[in-house]
C-alpha cells in the first residue's frame, strides 16, 4: 500500500496553532516563529538564519549530512527549537491534479493510491503523497478535484534524517511551494495567481487557484541571471556581425527560458481551466531575489498582467499596527518559513 505523509507524521491538534517553521534551502537555514498577540492575532516572536556549507546540498540533495547536522545542533541550541515545521524542496516532488468521485477523506486516500502511477514517475512502494481538496463551487456536483503532492519515501527520510540527528522535532512536511502560497497569498482568497519564488540560484514559477499551488515549475538560474537581462523582444531579427554582437545574442535567449517556462506553466494551465474564470489576476513576486530592480521589469516586459511584491505578512497581525521586527527586504528570504509557521488547517 502507498504511504501518506499522514501515516509518517500523524498530525496532533496543536499543528493547527503557529509554531516554528524551519526552511532548509541550499545553502541556508530559515526560522520564524510567531506567536499570538493579546488581540489573538499572529505576530513574529523571533527568527534567525544560518548558512549550510556550501556544497553540502546541492540541487536540493543531500549529499554531506555531518555537515548539516552539526549545523542543525548549533542552530537548535542558539534558537531554543525543538519542534518545527519544515518543507520539502519542489525540486523532488510531483504535484498533479485530478478528479475522483465525491467521498470521505479516508476513502480519497484510497482512490489516490491508484492515481499516482499514472501521473508519476515513482513506483507505489517508493512514494508517499499528501493530498488537498478544492473548494468546489457546486455543493450538488457529484465529483471533486484533488491536488496531489508526490515524493519519493528516500528523500523524505533523509530530510527527515538530518534534522532528527540535528536534534529538531518534525511535526510536519509541506512542499515549499505550498508553505510560499500559504504566505502571501491571502487567506480566503480564491482568485488564481502566479506567484515567482526567486531565489539566489534557483526559481519557482507556481500558479495557485483556490488557496492551492496547482501546477509548479523550477529552474535553476546562474548568480547574476536578473543583472544581466537585456529587456529585448527583437533579438532574433538581429543580424550579428561582431564578438559584442554574440554575446548579446547568448544573453537574449537565456533571458527567454524564464518566459518560455512561464509560457509553458500558462498554456498547461489554460487546458486544465478554458473559461473566464480561470484568468490570471496578477504575478506576485516573493524569494531573496525578488527586490531585485531588474526582476519587477522583466515580467513587465514580457507578461500583461499586473506585478507586485508580496506581502509576506498578509495573514498575520502586521496589517493592523504590529509592525514586524525584521526589516522588508530581509522578510522576502523567509517566506517558506512564515508560511509553514503559520496554522495548518488539516
Amino acid at each position: 500500500m502507498k504511504k501518506t505523509f499522514f501515516d509518517f507524521f500523524p498530525t496532533p491538534k496543536f499543528i493547527t496553532m503557529p509554531s516554528a517553521g524551519l526552511s532548509l534551502v541550499d545553502e541556508n537555514i530559515f526560522f520564524i516563529n510567531l506567536a499570538r498577540s493579546k488581540g489573538g492575532g499572529l505576530v513574529l516572536k523571533n527568527y534567525a538564519e544560518e548558512q549550510i556549507p556550501s556544497m553540502a546540498i546541492q540541487n536540493s540533495d543531500i549529499k554531506n549530512p555531518k555537515e548539516i547536522v552539526e549545523v542543525l545542533n548549533n542552530f537548535r541550541e542558539k534558537n531554543n527549537i525543538s519542534f518545527i515545521k519544515t518543507s520539502l524542496p519542489d525540486e523532488k516532488a510531483f504535484l498533479f491534479r485530478t478528479t475522483i468521485p465525491k467521498m470521505s477523506l479516508p476513502e480519497i486516500r484510497e482512490a489516490l493510491q491508484f492515481k499516482i502511477e499514472e501521473n508519476v514517475p515513482l513506483m507505489a512502494n517508493e512514494a508517499i503523497f499528501d493530498f488537498q481538496v478544492l473548494p468546489w463551487e457546486d455543493p450538488q456536483a457529484k465529483e471533486i478535484q484533488v491536488v496531489v503532492s508526490v515524493i519519493s519515501e528516500e528523500v523524505v527520510f533523509n530530510y527527515l534524517n538530518i534534522f532528527k540527528e540535528g536534534g529538531l522535532k518534525p511535526l510536519l512536511f509541506e512542499v515549499e511551494s505550498q508553505s510560499v502560497a500559504r504566505a502571501v497569498v491571502e487567506k480566503g482568497d480564491m482568485k488564481p495567481y502566479i506567484i515567482i519564488n526567486a531565489g539566489k540560484k534557483k526559481i519557482g514559477i507556481y500558479i495557485v487557484d483556490r488557496g492551492l499551488v496547482q501546477f509548479t515549475s523550477n529552474l535553476n538560474l546562474s548568480d547574476n541571471f536578473f543583472s544581466s537581462l537585456t529587456f529585448s523582444h527583437k533579438e532574433e531579427n538581429i543580424r550579428y556581425k561582431d564578438e559584442q554582437a554574440i554575446v548579446y545574442a547568448r544573453s537574449a535567449d537565456t533571458e527567454r527560458v524564464l518566459k518560455d517556462e512561464v509560457d509553458k506553466l500558462l498554456a498547461y494551465w489554460s487546458s486544465f481551466n478554458p473559461t473566464s474564470k480561470a484568468k490570471i489576476e496578477k504575478i506576485i513576486l516573493c524569494g531573496e531575489s525578488a527586490i531585485h530592480p531588474n526582476i519587477k521589469n522583466y515580467f513587465k516586459n514580457y507578461f500583461s498582467f499586473p506585478v507586485e511584491l508580496a506581502n509576506v505578512w498578509v495573514n498575520t497581525s502586521s496589517l493592523h499596527g504590529a509592525v514586524p521586527d525584521l526589516s522588508f527586504e530581509e522578510s522576502f528570504k523567509y517566506v517558506a518559513a512564515i508560511g509553514l509557521a503559520l496554522p495548518h488547517n488539516t
